[in-house]
């Protein structure tokens, strides 16, 4: 990746935060930023956020919003010898004992990673009554990895004796899922994602299930499009199977993301990209996942290039022509 974007004359900037904009007679001009060599500062012509948490566009005071709850975050990790605990069920043993370690009671998953037969994923707690502001960052860093310690201290403690379990790796900062979002031209509606509305202006395609992380305790809700809902409730209690609708005839197999969720109408060289994008609770709990932010990020690339180009407005840039120059890139466009 780092040679192809060298080899088009692109220069990455590593080991440096963003810290404010600079903005003359309505304009974005420049970002501020902080690096080994001190303060400076970059230039642009059109400028993207996809700082996730919408940095830059609440330092420009676009309208945002936060929801009344934040689905919770958490910390990865990949722990090698899980196999080793043979019929031990160390989910269950969490439930019964996790309180003990200072767990509260939760819910999680993993999965085995390609090539490493050995190691699983394992993304298995949740940091409830936080967010990811400055005030509060540091304390869920730190949370989030004593859970994965007590997690382990508590394997260790009631299962097998001759188990051969570590702990291989850790996420390098928690993982957010839900913070403040910057108000667009459009919101996605539940009604768009679960129903496959289809847009002109569309720019990325999601087959990605529904998922709301409970906010005040555990559990998951899955809604899928051929209207099928999975409830469950916590660790080791038997999922709850039921309809969000009715059967139709005929099921949607995807639901689309237009070109407008990315765009503002106060910064005419901004646009949006990532999980501060406009959407009601339903509808951003499905498009918030990294295949389909990948795809937001492609297209506000895009939409930045044309505009360059044409030297026009990012809003004025033609959806057609952003369409299919991500088609050409290798896109899926419907």
């Amino acid at each position: 990746m780092i040679s192809f974007v060298v080899g088009h004359g692109i220069i990455p900037y590593l080991h440096t935060f963003y810290a404010a904009p600079i903005v003359e007679h309505g304009k974005l001009t420049a970002i501020i930023i902080e690096y080994k060599n001190g303060r400076g500062a970059i230039r642009g012509r059109q400028f993207i956020d996809a700082t996730g948490d919408a940095d830059l566009a609440l330092h420009l005071q676009l309208p945002s919003f936060e929801p009344e709850t934040l689905q919770p975050p958490t910390t990865c990790a990949k722990i090698q010898g899980l196999n080793s605990l043979g019929n031990f069920n160390w989910q269950q043993a969490i439930r019964e004992h996790g309180v003990e370690f200072g767990l509260d009671p939760d819910w999680g998953w993993g999965g085995p990673i390609p090539r490493l037969p050995d190691v699983e994923l394992r993304v298995d707690t949740h940091v409830f009554d936080c967010d990811t502001s400055g005030s509060q960052l540091s304390r869920a860093e730190i949370e989030g990895r004593c859970q994965v310690r007590a997690i382990m201290d508590l394997i260790r403690k009631y299962g097998p004796a001759d188990a051969n379990m570590t702990l291989v790796d850790l996420a390098a900062t928690i993982g957010a899922r839900e913070t403040k979002r910057i108000v667009a031209s459009y919101r996605l509606s539940e009604e768009d994602v679960l129903h496959g509305h289809w847009f002109e202006d569309a720019i990325a395609n999601g087959s990605y299930r529904v998922n709301i992380h409970h906010a005040n305790g555990p559990g998951i809700t899955f809604r899928y499009l051929d209207g099928a809902e999975v409830v469950i409730p916590e660790r080791g209690v038997e999922p709850v199977k039921k309809r969000w609708r009715d059967p139709v005839d005929t099921n949607p197999t995807f639901y689309q993301i237009p070109r407008r969720y990315l765009l503002q109408d106060r910064i005419p060289n901004l646009v949006l990209a990532g999980r501060m994008l406009d959407a009601d609770k339903t509808a951003f709990s499905a498009a918030r996942v990294m295949v389909n932010m990948n795809q937001t990020g492609e297209a506000a690339g895009v939409a930045c290039a044309l505009a360059i180009n044409e030297g026009i407005p990012i809003q004025s840039a033609d959806p057609a022509a952003i369409r299919k120059a991500l088609a050409e890139g290798g896109s899926i466009i419907v």
